[in-house]
C-alpha cells in the first residue's frame, strides 16, 4: 500500500509518495525544518505567514523580509545622496543694462508653455537685439521683465532646454547659451500669426 503526503506551506509544496515509513520520515524532517524556521523568524522580527515558503525559499526568509536602511542623519531622517551639480547653488541676477523694452511684445508673439520654451523665446529675443550668445542672467532678466512664471530651479530649466528631449539651445555654461537649429524650428512652429 502506498502512502501520499502533500504539504503546501504557501506554495512551498512538498509531495511524497511511497511506503508509510518513508513518507513519515519526510514529514518529520519537513516538520522540524518549518518549526525551526518559524522560531528563527519570530526571534528576528514578526513576519506574516504568507512570507513562508518551502525548501530554498523558506531558508531565505530571514534575508528577504529584512529591508536595507539608508544611513540616518543626526535628525533621524534618512540621508539623501549629495549632489554637486551647481544648479542648486546658482542664483540668477538681474542685468540692468539688458534692453527689455520690446521683450513683452516679443514674448506674446510666441506664447511659450513650458520653461524650455520660455528659455528659447527669451534667448531668441536677446539674439534679435544683437547678442550672439546670451547668458543665464540675461534670460532671468527677461523672465522678470515679462513677469513670466519663474522656474524653481532656474539653471535646470536652461539645461532642460538643452537636453536631448528638447535640444532648443546649446548650453555650455551660464555665460554661453545660443539657439540651435532645432530651437529655430520650434520657434517657427510656435509663432502666432
Amino acid at each position: 500500500m502506498t502512502t501520499k503526503l502533500h504539504i503546501n506551506v504557501h506554495q512551498g509544496i512538498v509531495e511524497a509518495e511511497g511506503d508509510e515509513q518513508l513518507v513519515r520520515e519526510i514529514y518529520l524532517d519537513f516538520k522540524s525544518e518549518i518549526l525551526a524556521l518559524f522560531q528563527k523568524a519570530a526571534s528576528v522580527a514578526p513576519t506574516k505567514p504568507t512570507e513562508v515558503g518551502g525548501g530554498q525559499e523558506a531558508q531565505n526568509l530571514g534575508s528577504k523580509s529584512q529591508k536595507k536602511s539608508k544611513p540616518k542623519s543626526s535628525t533621524g531622517k534618512p540621508k539623501s545622496p549629495q549632489k554637486s551639480s551647481g544648479a542648486s547653488s546658482y542664483t540668477p541676477k538681474l542685468e540692468h543694462d539688458t534692453d527689455t523694452s520690446g521683450c513683452l511684445q516679443f514674448y506674446n508673439k510666441y506664447k511659450p508653455k513650458s520653461h524650455s520654451e520660455h528659455v528659447l523665446v527669451f534667448a531668441k529675443y536677446l539674439q534679435s537685439i544683437g547678442l550672439d550668445t546670451v547668458t543665464a542672467n540675461q534670460i532671468y532678466t527677461c523672465y522678470v521683465a515679462c513677469k513670466a512664471p519663474m522656474p524653481k530651479a532656474f539653471l535646470q530649466a536652461i539645461r532642460d532646454a538643452h537636453s536631448k528631449k528638447n535640444g532648443f539651445v546649446r548650453y555650455t555654461s551660464p555665460d554661453d547659451i545660443s539657439i540651435t537649429h532645432i530651437g529655430e524650428g520650434k520657434l517657427n512652429s510656435m509663432e502666432q500669426l
